[in-house]
């Protein structure tokens, strides 16, 4: 995704960094604007139009708080949105493609997802129901399935996905990653566990507003209510479709425990509505199955007045305290402390942060190291040093370095 963002900034402004935190934003802001409307433009088959733009919406105006910047200003952000990606792609695979012109395109997009977010893995099993119940249970040949395209590319899909698997146990062990001492990695409080992987994971996001007033028990309480009414609302042609997307929620859930066990230590009995970034796309699949209850309620109501009503009370649900949705561009975190990465960039220039390709200090290195947003000690940008000079030459240099040096008094 920078990959993408620099390739955009590139061709618009050749030799001119100072356009890239801008094409950053182009990028995640699409991406987001796709993740939000995928549904909308795959799943119009399935679902009816009004509840596939409420979906849309409520996706979009989604409750970050002061995390906003946080989720959709980082393209570093976007691999908890690839369990949501995958899980649509296969309810579009299994109920909603007529043609199997893209399967391979689909199928292509999944393993990508796989690639990104482990969990994905953890779904792909779902793609070969269809072919087992038209062989157990329908009793076709091993020939007939064969013969389909979306099965060939499923094999294929599969023998991919588990190659992948393969690799990544024998090179990093079961887990992928080994403990770094950051504090993801301290170990799983359980007193928080109701908390953090029922209320937080998945009841967040029509509970926010009133999320302190909460504990375990209304918590519990109010899952087994959603559960049992959606099991009772729910269609004969969505009750697959239920048990998918509580599946794939249940499995991001632990498995995102399982990676980020030190989340768990910053739970304080319902009192933190926080860490928006891991959660994101965990609300994004509990947003999807709400609005999917809502949907098949409405269509065992004959009078359309009634249906109305009920799509009226789901947004309002959803919607309330719209105000703590966003910052509405009066960030948390205002960006005064080092300023623009115009400002930044000339600064760096200024005082000879050279470093050489290893980022080590190098009076003569052919780097440049530029500090970004949020100011720590980890956050920096390195960039070739000749380009930052053309890029500042570029740019309204003395005003900035005026703005910077004003600042740093």
């Amino acid at each position: 995704m920078a990959g993408i963002a620099i390739k955009i900034s590139n061709i618009l402004y050749p030799d001119n960094l100072l356009y890239i935190p801008q094409s950053i934003a182009l990028v995640s802001y699409i991406f987001y604007g796709l993740v939000a409307t995928l549904p909308l433009l795959l799943l119009g088959d399935w679902i009816r139009l009004p509840y596939l733009i409420a979906l849309a919406l409520v996706s979009s105006f989604f409750p970050l708080h002061d995390a906003d910047a946080e989720v959709l200003g980082r393209v570093s952000n976007v691999g908890y949105s690839f369990v949501y990606i995958a899980f649509v792609l296969i309810v579009y695979r299994l109920f909603c493609m007529k043609r199997s012109r893209f399967i391979l395109l689909v199928d292509f997009i999944i393993l990508i997802c796989a690639g990104t977010n482990p969990v994905v893995y953890l779904l792909i099993p779902v793609i070969y129901i269809p072919y087992l119940k038209q062989l157990l249970i329908e009793k076709k040949s091993l020939k007939f399935i064969f013969k389909t395209p979306a099965f060939l590319s499923a094999v294929i899909l599969g023998f991919l996905a588990l190659f992948k698997i393969v690799y990544i146990t024998l090179n990093f062990g079961m887990t992928g990653t080994k403990p770094t001492g950051h504090f993801l990695d301290s170990p799983f409080i359980l007193g928080n566990a109701i908390e953090m992987l029922i209320a937080r994971s998945m009841l967040h996001p029509i509970i926010y507003s009133i999320y302190e007033k909460f504990n375990d028990f209304v918590a519990i309480l109010v899952f087994i209510v959603i559960i049992i009414a959606a099991s009772l609302a729910s269609t004969k042609a969505n009750r697959w479709l239920f048990v998918f997307g509580f599946y794939s929620l249940l499995s991001f859930t632990i498995i995102a425990a399982v990676f980020r066990p030190g989340l768990s230590a910053l739970f304080n009995n319902y009192t933190l509505t926080g860490l928006h970034r891991y959660y994101y796309g965990q609300n994004l699949l509990a947003i999807f199955l709400i609005v999917l209850w809502f949907h098949d309620m409405a269509l065992r109501i004959k009078k359309n007045l009634l249906r109305q009503a009920l799509m009226v009370v789901m947004l309002t649900i959803f919607m309330t305290g719209w105000r703590d949705l966003s910052t509405y561009g009066n960030p948390a975190y205002p960006m005064r402390e080092i300023g623009n990465f115009e400002q930044s960039l000339i600064v760096a220039l200024k005082e000879r942060r050279f470093v050489d390709i290893r980022g080590i200090p190098d009076s003569k290195g052919r780097f440049l190291e530029v500090p970004i947003y949020p100011r720590t000690s980890t956050w920096k940008m390195v960039i070739p040093k000749e380009l930052a000079e053309k890029s500042a030459d570029k740019g309204n240099i003395m005003s900035s370095m005026v703005k910077c040096q004003s600042k740093l008094r």
